[in-house]
């Protein structure tokens, strides 16, 4: 009797373990910590790699080598279709992808817009490679760990003249602090596993982190730093720890405040231009809010939107123009419009909850991502392509789910879209490469058809047309470049000087006026107003003029070795000047 009620007991267990494993195979897969291990890519997943080769190799400025990179991105992407079934909000990254294409397609100049849209695309076949991949175990996290050490390594040991810090992620010391941030995290990440030899290395990879970001002086690393590890301590339920962690962070703020620390690059004017860049980029967003400027094209929207830089901070008022808002989500408002920014938003917060949820508490990499996107917001990390492949491969790793059904789109014509699109994409900025290289009119013109708002095109068209005696078509092609950018000094100070050529001396006068009214310092300006003066009988102001210019002008040369717009700014015809000395004698 109790035999048989032994045997139907281990029965009735077996059963409940049948059970019990059936519903424990229903729950959605998660991370788990093994012997201190904390979960990641497994190291036979091309997505990791991909992004630590694009980062050795410079990062992937070149288009050449993003092109080739992403053409076999996609290959891989091809070889590992699940990945989209796997990645959480899918939908929303196909939408925002497509919403940018019709941006693309609507914007002024849209062939100039196909390599930023492949460089979008690459990121959504990164991210779903990544999430394509198994767990594996802690080797993804060394992995980024090596490479950062590498990385800090080069920058001080790979001296780039007039660019501290860079090494091999040129040209900003930016690119290499955003890694120097996601080590720091990642690094801190490991302290808190079980494993003595992941502390020790985490802890040390993580202090060597930190004292680079001291070193450079970045306070958008350190700030991501900050968040980076603040999240770790949320996700481990540190609270004591994260409060104290935050309490000491302010204090120390209000401490470097109060000392005026050279950290925080107080007297620097030129290290504090962002808040009127952010200024600039709204206004740019706000001129085509539904569509916006095109993606990669904030450059184009900015130049009617640049603000006047203090002697301080550059030579000429407004020499300072920027390809970029340093704001990710201000650039992508300006460039997709309001709608295409919260696209991209709705997507990460889809993806990034996704991650929060899924990933091991101890899994450092979704801080990781949260430590980038807090520096993304002051700063264009994902201008350089490494960076965006290296926040992808981690957000894509750490978010993937169990399979779903695809979005009803193509899949399988993803890969060969992608594909094509990076093969071809570098083509339109070759072609104005190679126009500019030629310099003639008719390719120039060539380049226009691909480029109808680069206002430069119209400049060297402009001076192609003066140095053939046309006056009156350079002048046309002067008034639209004068029209796309139009705080460009340069080019009303070409029209004083085709006017000057012309002895139409009253034209002459308003364009020079016209020049010293954007540039005070324009030199060559000051010297054309001086001469009209003369030309029209008007010799006291001619004569005052030229003091103004002896009492205004640096006269040492030092303009020659500036840059083309301060050159031409500053600099001026010494023959003419002794000209007009002899004539006002």
């Amino acid at each position: 009797m109790g035999e048989g009620r032994r045997r139907a007991g281990q029965g009735e267990k077996g059963r409940g373990q049948e059970r019990y494993a059936e519903a424990k195979s229903a729950i959605p897969r998660t991370r788990t910590v093994v012997q201190g291990q904390i979960p990641g890519l497994t190291m036979t997943g091309p997505a990791l790699p991909l992004a630590l080769f694009a980062l050795a190799i410079g990062g992937l400025r070149n288009p050449w080598a993003l092109g080739a990179a992403s053409v076999f991105l996609w290959g891989a992407v091809a070889a590992a279709p699940e990945g989209l079934r796997r990645l959480p909000g899918a939908r929303l990254w196909i939408a925002w992808l497509l919403w940018s294409a019709v941006s693309a397609a609507l914007s002024a100049e849209p062939l100039r817009g196909l390599a930023a849209l492949s460089l979008r695309a690459s990121a959504f076949g990164l991210l779903t490679l990544a999430a394509s991949a198994e767990d594996g175990p802690t080797q993804w996290v060394r992995a980024v760990l090596g490479a950062a050490l590498a990385i800090e390594a080069a920058s001080w040991l790979v001296a780039v003249p007039g660019f501290d810090f860079v090494g091999v992620l040129y040209p900003y010391y930016n690119y290499t602090g955003a890694v120097a941030s996601v080590a720091a995290v990642l690094g801190f990440g490991l302290l808190l596993g079980r494993s003595k030899k992941d502390r020790l290395f985490g802890g040390a990879v993580c202090a060597i982190s930190v004292v680079w970001i001291l070193c450079a002086s970045s306070r958008g690393s350190a700030l991501a730093s900050v968040v980076g590890i603040g999240v770790v301590l949320l996700r481990a339920r540190r609270f004591r720890v994260l409060a104290a962690f935050a309490a000491a962070f302010a204090l120390t703020l209000a401490l470097l405040f109060t000392a005026g620390s050279p950290l925080l690059k107080l007297d620097r004017p030129s290290s504090n231009l962002r808040p009127r860049l952010w200024s600039a980029a709204l206004s740019v967003a706000k001129d085509a809010p539904f569509f916006g400027q095109g993606p990669g094209q904030f450059d184009r929207g900015f130049l009617k939107h640049n603000f006047p830089a203090a002697p301080e901070e550059a030579p000429t008022r407004y020499g300072i123009v920027s390809k970029h808002a340093h704001s990710e989500p201000l650039q992508e408002a300006a460039e997709t419009g309001f709608p295409g920014a919260l696209l991209l938003l709705a997507a990460l917060l889809t993806t990034m909850t996704a991650a929060w949820r899924r990933s091991d508490l101890l899994d450092p990499r979704a801080a990781a991502c949260a430590a980038l996107l807090a520096h993304a917001c002051f700063d264009n990390l994902f201008a350089l392509p490494a960076l965006e492949w290296l926040f992808f491969a981690m957000l894509g790793s750490t978010a993937s789910g169990p399979p779903r059904d695809a979005p009803r789109f193509p899949a399988a014509a993803l890969p060969f879209a992608g594909a094509a699109l990076a093969a071809f994409a570098w083509w339109p900025a070759w072609t104005v490469a190679s126009a500019r290289a030629d310099g003639s009119e008719d390719a120039l013109l060539r380049a226009l058809a691909t480029a109808p708002r680069d206002p430069d095109l119209w400049g060297e068209l402009a001076f192609r047309r003066a140095q053939e005696g046309r006056p009156r078509e350079a002048l046309d092609a002067l008034r639209a470049a004068e029209s796309l950018h139009p705080t460009h000094a340069l080019y009303p100070l070409m029209g004083a000087g085709i006017f000057q050529a012309g002895r139409r001396w009253n034209a002459a006068l308003l364009l020079s006026e016209r020049v010293l009214a954007l540039e005070p310092r324009a030199a060559q300006a000051k010297l054309m107003r001086c001469e009209a003066l003369l030309e029209m009988g008007r010799r006291g102001e001619a004569a005052e003029q030229l003091k103004r210019f002896y009492a205004e002008t640096d006269r040492s040369g030092n303009f020659k070795a500036m840059r083309e717009y301060p050159r031409f700014i500053l600099g001026y015809d010494e023959d003419l000047l002794t000209r007009l000395e002899a004539r006002l004698r």
